[in-house]
């Protein structure tokens, strides 16, 4: 869920063809990292988890297309082989020099 959520997140990012990027993407953040209640209410309900999925994948994303560009990153949904591990999320580079 990583690669994906991430590939969505770094996506919306680099758009600018759709009105609010800018103000979805403040309001994203702005309740991903409230204080308070919020913090605690997202840590029982296992949001913080997803959070760093999101956070991760995004990274990953961000990472291989530095190093490969978007076509070198769409490989991953050439073929299942070419998905990243879990240790390959937190090490773009090794899935650069696995698939790519």
């Amino acid at each position: 869920m990583s690669l994906v959520e991430g590939y969505a997140d770094v996506m919306m990012d680099r758009t600018d063809m759709v009105a609010g990027v800018a103000t979805l993407r403040e309001k994203f953040d702005g309740r991903r990292t409230a204080p308070g209640l919020d913090a605690v209410m997202r840590g029982l309900m296992g949001l913080d988890v997803k959070h760093a999925q999101y956070t991760d994948g995004a990274a990953f994303c961000r990472a291989v297309i530095d190093r490969v560009g978007v076509e070198g990153l769409n490989r991953v949904y050439e073929r299942v082989e070419n998905l990243p591990t879990s240790d390959e999320i937190a090490h773009p580079g090794a899935w650069v020099t696995r698939v790519c």
